[in-house]
């Protein structure tokens, strides 16, 4: 006789940033132990797949952490984390006075989106020439920290934040043109058109914890914020 199913429960929740409504379940030991592995090899590139393995599965395949924003894909990893495990988080972070680490008792329910709703997302460069922006992917963003080159990090950015094309009655999307062919669009933009779009970037909403804790080590206090998804999953 087979040991019986245990049925896991089903939640829903809304990405912050593109309002795609996910459903999904809370992982399993099976989907922890890939987590915990992943964890200690201290690979960000095994972590990252580990818990895009993880996500892909929970979401029923629905939810591609590289496909969405940094944002949606953190936001959508502390509330299966949370779903899963519980609220209760206890990161190693280092003191800012003694430079000691200190294992802190973080809550989720604390999570804060930090986010400036007054920056507009298009540009207009003339009466007929319209850009519309985008915030980077997450798989964007591991991609570019890759990059050796300041200058080279600057332009992929700027590169993979252009979404849409007006120009006159057409609409051109990005997501149909090669990565030359949007170099050389940048590179026919001016100064001022270049500045906007990473200005744009580095407004990109934030998933953050922010913490207060005296030091178990020179008894200071201090104020850190927990943030990036590894932080998360550690």
């Amino acid at each position: 006789m087979p040991l019986p199913t245990i049925d896991s429960p089903t939640y829903t929740l809304t990405l912050p940033i593109s309002k795609r409504k996910i459903s999904y379940r809370p992982f399993r030991v099976k989907e922890e132990k890939i987590l915990m592995i992943a964890a200690e090899s201290g690979d960000l590139n095994t972590i990252y797949q580990a818990i895009q393995q993880v996500v892909l599965s929970c979401t029923n395949e629905t939810l591609n952490i590289f496909q969405e924003s940094s944002v949606d894909s953190e936001y959508a990893l502390i509330s299966l984390r949370s779903s899963s495990v519980g609220e209760t988080m206890k990161p190693n972070l280092v003191c800012s006075h003694c430079n000691e680490s200190a294992s802190v008792k973080v809550t989720s329910g604390d999570l804060v989106i930090d986010e400036d709703k007054s920056i507009d997302n298009k540009i207009k460069i003339s009466e007929n020439l319209v850009i519309e922006l985008k915030y980077p992917s997450f798989a964007d963003e591991v991609k570019n920290g890759t990059l050796q080159d300041e200058v080279d990090m600057v332009f992929d950015s700027v590169c993979t934040a252009i979404d849409k094309i007006y120009f006159d009655d057409e609409i051109f999307d990005t997501e149909d043109y090669k990565q030359d062919e949007l170099e050389e669009f940048i590179d026919n933009l001016n100064a001022e058109v270049f500045t906007q779009i990473v200005e744009y970037i580095k407004t990109k909403p934030t998933v953050k914890i922010p913490i207060e804790f005296v030091c178990p080590h020179c008894k200071k206090k201090n104020d850190q914020l927990l943030e990036g998804m590894e932080s998360f999953f550690g």
